[in-house]
C-alpha cells in the first residue's frame, strides 16, 4: 500500500511538470528575463543615448533614480571597462565587459554618495555626468542628473562626509 501511494504521488507529479515544460520553453523563459520593463523607460523627462554597443535609457535622471543600461552586440574581441565619472569629476564607478564572455547584457546604478570615493552630499551628483570607454574605441557618453528628488530619494541619498 506504501509503494502504491509514492507511485500515485510521482505519477501525479509527472502529469503537473510536464504541462509547465511544454507551454514555458527555456529560451522564452531567458529572453523575458532580460528584457527592460516599457515602464523603466520614462519618456517625459527624455530619450536613450548610445555609444557603440551601449544604451542608456534616458539621458536625464532625478536623485534616487536607477540609471538603466543595454549593452548589445559587443564583438568577441572587445573587452574593456565603462567608467562613470560625476559632474566634479570623480569616478563613481566602473563596469567590466569581455565580448566573448557575454555580447549582451543590462545593467543599472543609482547614483549615490559615498565617502570612500569622496562623494559626499547630493549636490555632488547634480549636473552632467561623463561615461567614457576603456579598451575600446567608442566615443563618451553625457547624462544630467537633476537637482530633484524621486519620491523617498531624499531619505536614501544624505550626506555621507
Amino acid at each position: 500500500m506504501k509503494k502504491t501511494t509514492i507511485l500515485a504521488i510521482i505519477g501525479v507529479s509527472i502529469i503537473a511538470i510536464i504541462p509547465s515544460i511544454l507551454l514555458f520553453p527555456q529560451d522564452e523563459q531567458d529572453e523575458r528575463s532580460t528584457a527592460l520593463p516599457k515602464e523603466l523607460i520614462d519618456e517625459n523627462i527624455s530619450s536613450a543615448i548610445s555609444s557603440g554597443p551601449l544604451t542608456i535609457l534616458n539621458s536625464k535622471h532625478r536623485l534616487g533614480e536607477n540609471v538603466f543600461m543595454h549593452i548589445e552586440g559587443l564583438k568577441p574581441n572587445e573587452k574593456g571597462f565603462i567608467h562613470f565619472f560625476t559632474p566634479k569629476g570623480k569616478l563613481h564607478h566602473s563596469i567590466p565587459f569581455d565580448g566573448s564572455i557575454k555580447s549582451d547584457f543590462n545593467q543599472y546604478f543609482k547614483p549615490d554618495t559615498t565617502k570612500v570615493r569622496g562623494i559626499c552630499s547630493p549636490e555632488d551628483l547634480v549636473g552632467t555626468w561623463k561615461v567614457v570607454f576603456e579598451g575600446v574605441p567608442y566615443q563618451p557618453l553625457q547624462f544630467e542628473v537633476l537637482n530633484e528628488f524621486i519620491i523617498g530619494g531624499e531619505a536614501e541619498i544624505t550626506k555621507v562626509c
